[in-house]
């Protein structure tokens, strides 16, 4: 099996200029009432084809062949020109926005081109409007009459004279008898709260009389300023609870996390130079001619080319590079010759063709 010792591949490309069909206007929108366009609305449009940057001078539609929809009819003029005019007819109340497919034939090529209906239809009415600001204030009345009121007594009679803008008016009312006075109350009673505290629940007083803090609280509400100084006046509650037993030892901690890396040990010394290497090789193809293809004419020259380091190398009209290897050649992967060039015609290309140059010993 052959050793390659350097490689390089081109695409050549055969290209032909496309069709392109286009329409005046894709798009058309009818203005309509609430519920939609009305039948007999009509809209048109032209269509254009171009090969490339070339306009086509004969464009043919067939009115039978565009797929209208429901309620809209096609009409054809001009088929066969260079421009061929579309007329849309409504035939029934358009509602919602639909689409057209217009079969656009051009050298028999079939292109679609879709062209779009929409309706404007006229809104409902509005909802009220929001109260108006309120109008401006109008001008000041006439200053008004305060009332007044006077209060006198006399005699057990009570006179009240109240004046105001519709004159003076006066009313007497006749003081009342005083009530009988009521019973006296019984005098009451200051409540007085006692505490004293015991060590024994109750049985005898703590020191200072039962004024420093013990286990046990006693008190007592009386209507007596002093402190009652026997322990049965009191109510007696413990207030200290006793030591509780020790608990039990607490569950071993988690382990720690892990310490910080240490830091990286100093660069070892470098090692000695390697031997030198031995000079590349490399391949490289170059085209007389480019290498696209336009409308299946034209035609290049692939020239190879091999590198030892940066020198060049002969290379022979059968392909041989003296002491290195030989030269091929491969189309589409399979081999075609052994030579320093190869040429090619756009009728050697369908569509693309990879063309391969290897360097084999």
């Amino acid at each position: 099996m052959a050793t390659i010792k350097a490689a390089d591949q081109v695409t050549v490309l055969d290209v032909s200029d496309a069709y392109n069909v286009v329409l005046s206007s894709e798009a058309y929108t009818f203005l309509g009432d609430t519920q939609g366009a009305a039948a007999g609305s009509k809209c048109t449009t032209d269509a254009a084809a171009y090969c490339g940057n070339n306009m086509c001078s004969v464009v043919t539609v067939d009115a039978k062949a565009i797929v209208c929809p429901t309620g809209v009819t096609a009409a054809v003029s001009n088929s066969g020109t260079s421009k061929v005019t579309i007329t849309f007819t409504l035939t029934a109340k358009l509602t919602t926005a639909c689409e057209a497919t217009i079969p656009v034939v051009v050298d028999g090529v079939t292109i679609n081109k879709k062209f779009s209906f929409a309706v404007a239809k006229t809104g409902a009415t509005g909802a009220k409007g929001d109260k108006g600001d309120q109008g401006v204030q109008g001008p000041q009345g006439p200053q008004g009459v305060s009332p007044t009121v006077s209060v006198t007594k006399a005699n057990g009679v009570t006179t009240i004279t109240i004046t105001d803008k519709d004159g003076t008016h006066t009313q007497t009312v006749k003081d009342g008898t005083n009530g009988t006075p009521g019973t006296p109350g019984t005098n009451g009673k200051t409540p007085y709260f006692h505490v004293k505290y015991s060590n024994d629940g109750g049985k005898t007083f703590t020191s200072n009389s039962g004024e420093d803090v013990g286990m046990y609280i006693g008190t007592c509400t009386d209507y007596n300023p002093a402190d009652p100084a026997t322990v049965g006046a009191y109510t007696w509650a413990r207030i200290k609870g006793e030591t509780g037993a020790k608990g039990d030892k607490g569950a071993t901690g988690e382990t720690g996390p892990q310490g910080e890396k240490g830091a990286t040990g100093a660069t070892g010394p470098q090692g000695p130079q390697g031997n030198a290497g031995a000079d590349a090789l490399t391949l490289t193809i170059t085209s007389s001619a480019g290498i696209i293809f336009k409308n299946n004419t034209g035609s290049t020259v692939l020239t190879a080319h091999v590198f030892k380091g940066s020198a060049e190398q002969t290379i022979s009209s059968t392909g041989v590079v003296s002491g290195i290897g030989t030269v091929k050649w491969y189309a589409g992967g399979v081999y075609q010759k052994s030579s320093n060039t190869y040429a090619v015609g756009a009728g050697d290309v369908p569509n693309s063709l990879a063309i391969t140059c290897q360097l084999e010993a």
